[in-house]
């Protein structure tokens, strides 16, 4: 099943495809992240208007990452999305979020997924100190959100990329993204103010890393579309003993595995982007279900792909090979599926 549109994110969808394949696959890094912010104004969704953006919700979300997953380009926009959200929701600066929809900002949140704790610490004097590796979207991030704990218990701090104290290092993947290290050498006070005290920030960062995670199952939906059509459409023309492939029994069986298990994902992710605005424990359960199922789909789609073309399914001529890292480096990511299923258990 494909997620039923309304006209006005059908049109979203239109104009960010035609916006993507200006870029082309496999595109990386900070100009699409640029045009998707300044021509399309991406980074004001689901922000209410009131505050700067453009209202909307998560489903919009999902539709800018299934476009993404789609054109396999590369860019940090749901970890910069839903740290946007996560300062609209605690009522943070409006001046920063109307930076932050206009593409002059970026906002990233140092959290581990699924969040179990913060790495950084509030000591003495109010200083924050403490490193996260792998921060993804903190790369280009002017601004990044500290969860720190001290006596009181967690809190959420606003530093600038750029304050004393703060370390940032670039990391490179695989498949062209970037992450950074986060490290903070007692940070002042001052560089740190917080935005969120103990009786919200864990509900906030809960919700902003299960946007993350629900926003990469729909880029994990985007990949296995194309990667299933491309399978399709290779089938129908490749021949052997001069017939389709398409037409032996085994592959048709393998391709229909495959097509179950994106519809079955499909659904599921659909679902969770909907629990984003609502009940907590609704969305953990639904999110870690789109994690575990959008990764399943990923597996069955890519390595299916992957396998019926054959030799050329891992060559640089098509695009099947880069599509299929790209996915399983979404597997690899948000915690991975077995911490997922344990969540969905205990929710």
């Amino acid at each position: 099943m494909a997620m039923m549109l309304t006209e006005e994110q059908q049109m979203l969808n239109d104009a960010l495809a035609r916006l993507l394949e200006k870029h082309g696959p496999g595109a990386a890094g900070d100009a699409p992240w640029r045009d998707m912010a300044e021509t399309l104004g991406l980074m004001g969704l689901g922000i209410p208007e009131d505050k700067g953006g453009l209202g909307g919700g998560a489903i919009d979300a999902g539709v800018v990452m299934m476009a993404l997953g789609r054109a396999h380009v590369v860019v940090p926009w749901i970890e910069n999305w839903a740290a946007a959200g996560l300062l609209a929701r605690a009522n943070g600066s409006k001046a920063l979020l109307q930076s932050v929809t206009s593409g002059a900002a970026r906002l990233a949140l140092a959290a581990a997924i699924p969040f179990a704790g913060a790495a950084f610490r509030a000591g003495a004097g109010g200083t924050v100190s403490g490193e996260l590796a792998m921060v993804a979207g903190a790369a280009g991030a002017t601004h990044l959100l500290i969860p720190a704990e001290d006596a009181d218990g967690l809190s959420i701090r606003l530093v600038a990329a750029d304050a004393a104290g703060v370390t940032r290092t670039v990391r490179r993947l695989v498949d062209g993204s970037d992450a950074a290290d986060i490290r903070l050498d007692a940070v002042a006070d001052t560089s740190a103010p917080v935005i969120a005290g103990a009786d919200a920030a864990d509900a906030l960062i809960q919700w902003a890393t299960d946007a993350i995670v629900a926003g990469r199952a729909a880029e994990a939906i985007g990949l296995c579309q194309t990667l299933m059509a491309d399978t399709v459409d290779y089938a129908r023309t490749r021949k052997q003993f001069g017939v389709a492939i398409g037409t032996f029994q085994v592959l048709r069986h393998r391709m229909v595995d495959m097509q179950m298990a994106l519809d079955r994902a499909e659904g599921v992710v659909e679902n969770a982007l909907e629990t984003l605005g609502g009940d907590a424990a609704d969305r953990a359960r639904m999110v870690s279900a789109a994690k575990h199922l959008g990764d399943e789909a990923a597996r069955i789609v890519g390595e299916g792909a992957v396998q019926i073309h054959g030799g050329m399914g891992v060559t640089q001529e098509l695009r099947v090979g880069n599509y299929f890292r790209r996915a399983r480096l979404l597997i690899q990511a948000s915690g991975g599926s077995a911490a997922h299923l344990r969540r969905y258990a205990a929710a």
